[in-house]
């Protein structure tokens, strides 16, 4: 899937104001801005370039699509060590710190010479994708808010002019007799529900965002991917809105009155047209409600008369209830416009030129060029115009020799109503490839490693959302894991392993496993046909090189082993496992008999997440310390652990610490409390655990604390109920220590969640109430 990943360093990390303020403090902005026309040209080809690979054997586009792979891994491993240096351009006065101006030039003059080898390599494969013949995806060519995307628009899309000329002249409508309230308009398909697929509510807004009027008549036009990053997030949406206007990042800027202040300010009484996409994720979100009209009343207050916000959501038609509620129930004035399924003629239309197009001419003829157009008249019947449906059926034959199309057609048409259709038709890799190309690039990158995880098959749920929040793809701000795995199962990912070079799932057993040179996130099963599982080692592949672009390694016991409670009984790893592993950031070595971590751990500087629990580990290596990066790390159910280093309070960036049901623990080490962007200490379960460091009120953005069953912890320090972010606090207490727990607690205002457990002594329930 390098297409997705590629598009998430197109879209998300290039454009980024934080990679633009690194490259500027770093001096390499236009150095960098020379590869990204090549990053495009291999973007527009690699979806063509993948599909053909899966369905074509040919060993140069395998070759084209692996090497493809490789550098787009290692762009992005490039990208993050950018924006991983901690320099600023500035020379210090201080003379210690002068001296480390020498090692940002020295870190400089690498990355430079980096971008110019992957410069030279980029080129290349242009160079070879272009004798390969591969098709070029046009929608795929350049950033969708570039201006010249209105040309690709216009030669990609059809079918979708009076849907355009309606939204348009509604848009006409409203600034001839504005009241100067902005305008809502709420776009979404309601076929979706029936086939599980977009009709372009997207790409329909991409149209208008682009239309001549629209340019001519709103002086500014702002375009927020909401999807699962903001959730409508007032504050979040109001950086992005300030950043589009301003052209400057807006990070700095944490409260929403010094963000709309700044965006009044530049936009004065200018109209601005914003676009919400991909609004549908976060319908079922707690306090929705509150967070729209937070953002109305804000939007309110800024830009001129005729301003406009668009809406794009899918569907609508399930969840008619919240957009009813939320957006139409206020003064704004809003339309709601149903986006229906291409015509029959226009489907059919793109059905055919999705499936001749190219080489794919060639192997025409009328006999053939008729069947296909039977074909598609008879599947029009039971479907509802989608146009990826369409897009996917013309893929198929066109990747199909067209002695097995009668088998093909034969094989899709035994399902006669649209749902089995459409389940049949995306078990084709090719179509699981579009449909994650369809989506936003973190609901894609969610998908991928659903996929990879197994999610849908094994209870893996709170360590794939630990992962995800590592990887800054969900916020752990407000985590929930129940809430958060039903909003990626309302994405409706397929949890189906995706066949795929750079996310491989395989299992471990008598064979040598395998790990193509573009892998970038492997999972590894325990073979549960192996005979002998105890003789198991782990493997020694890392050892060799081929995995210097991983950055995730997953080690899990198989279901099977699973649900039988079978332990793997790997106990070491070898100490030169890490050596190359250097892009690592995710490692979960979970339910696995290790007893200690090799010192080359120290090597991972860029490891986000470290999961032994369940392990039989005594101790943390001394160089842990080393992994600046780390945010999420789990030692729940070591029951052989006795304590953490005295060096923890060195890993700064630290979110979440497990250490639940670590039996020989018996206290952390005083200088935890500088931790100050740890959000979650979990150390339930620990019946030797008698001391809280004192100072722990320092850690002021701790938003759960659980302490539950330490039954020898027999007070709270002081200063707890200085902790103003605590919303979680569980611990055993008892009827004499009671009293003064509710009094130390009784200030913590945003504490949602107080479990007192235990209450020894107390004679009846009312007096337990607090």
């Amino acid at each position: 899937m390098a297409g997705v990943d590629l598009r998430h360093v197109l879209l998300d990390l290039l454009p980024s104001s934080e990679m633009t303020e690194r490259c500027r403090e770093l001096r390499i902005h236009h150095h960098l801005e020379k590869i990204i026309p090549d990053l495009w040209a291999i973007n527009v080809v690699i979806r063509d370039a993948t599909i053909r690979a899966w369905t074509q054997p040919d060993p140069d586009v395998e070759m084209w699509t692996a090497d493809a792979g490789a550098a787009i891994a290692d762009v992005r491993n490039l990208l993050d060590r950018i924006l991983e240096w901690p320099g600023r351009a500035a020379a210090p006065s201080n003379p210690l710190l002068r001296s480390c101006l020498g090692i940002r030039v020295a870190f400089r003059l690498y990355i430079l010479q980096e971008l110019k080898e992957m410069g030279l390599r980029l080129k290349e494969l242009v160079l070879r994708g272009s004798a390969l013949d591969l098709r070029k995806e046009m929608m795929d060519a350049m950033d969708p808010c570039d201006e010249e995307y209105s040309y690709v628009l216009g030669d990609e899309v059809v079918g979708r002019d009076e849907d355009i000329d309606n939204i348009v002249e509604i848009l006409q409508h409203k600034q001839s007799s504005s009241d100067g309230e902005p305008f809502v308009i709420v776009i979404h398909d309601e076929g979706s529900y029936r086939s599980r697929s977009s009709m372009g509510t997207t790409t329909l807004a991409r149209m208008i965002y682009h239309h001549p009027w629209v340019r001519q008549h709103f002086q500014q036009r702002i375009w927020v991917d909401v999807s699962m990053d903001f959730s409508l997030d007032p504050v979040s949406i109001g950086r992005e809105f300030a950043r589009c206007i301003t052209g400057e990042s807006c990070d700095h800027l944490q409260s929403h009155q010094a963000i709309w202040l700044l965006v009044n300010e530049r936009l004065g009484q200018g109209r601005y047209l914003l676009i919400l996409n991909d609004v549908y994720y976060a319908y079922r979100e707690e306090g929705l409600e509150d967070k729209w009209d937070e953002l109305k009343h804000n939007l309110l207050h800024v830009g001129g008369i005729g301003s406009t916000v668009i809406i794009t959501t899918k569907r609508a038609s399930i969840y008619s209830r919240p957009i009813d509620h939320i957006f139409y129930k206020d003064k704004f004035g809003c339309k709601d416009y149903l986006l229906d399924g291409l015509s029959e003629e226009v489907w059919i239309k793109l059905v055919m030129r999705d499936a001749l197009i190219g080489s794919a001419q060639d192997k025409a003829n009328t006999r053939t060029i008729n069947f296909l157009l039977q074909f598609a008249e008879q599947q029009y019947q039971t479907l509802d115009g989608s146009p990826l449906v369409a897009k996917t059926l013309g893929s198929i034959f066109r990747y199909t020799e067209v002695s097995r199309w009668q088998q093909v057609a034969d094989d899709l048409s035994c399902h006669a109503d649209a749902w089995s259709f459409y389940s049949h038709v995306r078990r084709h890799q090719h179509f699981q490839l579009m449909r994650l190309q369809n989506h936003s690039t973190k609901p894609a990158r969610l998908a991928l490693y659903a996929s990879m995880c197994d999610l849908g098959r094994t209870d893996f749920t709170e360590d794939y959302m630990h992962m995800m929040i590592a990887e800054d793809l969900m916020p752990q701000q407000s985590f929930d894991a129940e809430k958060m795995y039903g909003l990626v199962r309302e994405l409706e990912l397929e949890f189906e392993t995706l066949g795929s070079d750079y996310y491989v799932k395989t299992r471990m057993g008598q064979d040598p496993i395998r790990i193509p040179k573009q892998c970038c996130h492997l999972c590894l099963l325990v073979d549960f046909d192996f005979d002998d599982a105890s003789m198991l080692e782990f493997p020694t592949t890392f050892s060799v090189g081929v995995t210097k672009r991983l950055r995730t390694l997953i080690l899990k016991k198989s279901t099977w082993m699973i649900e039988r409670g079978q332990k793997c009984q790997i106990r070491e790893i070898p100490v030169a496992t890490f050596t190359n592993l250097l892009h690592l950031r995710i490692l979960h070595l979970s339910q696995y008999r290790i007893r200690e971590l090799p010192n080359t751990i120290a090597k991972l500087v860029s490891l986000r997440y470290l999961n032994l629990s369940y392990t039989e580990i005594q101790a943390l290596p001394k160089y842990l310390s080393n992994l600046q990066n780390l945010k999420i790390l789990k030692l729940a159910h070591c029951e052989e652990f006795r304590k953490l280093p005295e060096s923890i309070h060195k890993l700064k960036k630290l979110l979440i610490l497990k250490l639940a049901y670590c039996q020989k623990l018996q206290m952390l080490p005083e200088s935890i409390i500088t931790l100050t962007n740890l959000q979650e200490l979990d150390i339930e379960g620990c019946p030797y655990f008698v001391k809280l460091p004192e100072g722990l009120d320092r850690m002021k953005n701790l938003t759960m604390l659980n302490v539950d069953k330490c039954v020898s912890l027999t007070r709270l320090p002081h200063g707890v109920g200085r902790l103003t972010n605590l919303q979680k606090l569980s611990m055993h207490t008892t009827a004499d220590s009671i009293a003064s727990v509710i009094l130390e607690l009784q200030s913590l205002t945003n504490l949602k969640e107080l479990g007192l457990k235990k209450l020894d002594g107390l004679s009846s329930a009312e007096e337990a109430q607090p």
